[in-house]
């Protein structure tokens, strides 16, 4: 169980380190009129 619970914080912890790394590469990329496109691709994946 302290196993599990250690695979759920790391997953946690790199979910918070990647996701606005990710947010941000989207809003630098996509172009002014796919700005509404960008969150749900990035949130799809």
């Amino acid at each position: 169980m302290k196993f599990f619970a250690y695979i759920v914080t790391v997953a946690v912890a790199a979910l918070l380190l990647i996701a606005p790394s990710a947010v941000v590469l989207a809003d630098t990329t996509a172009a002014p009129g796919s700005t509404t496109s960008a969150p749900t691709s990035t949130a799809g994946s």
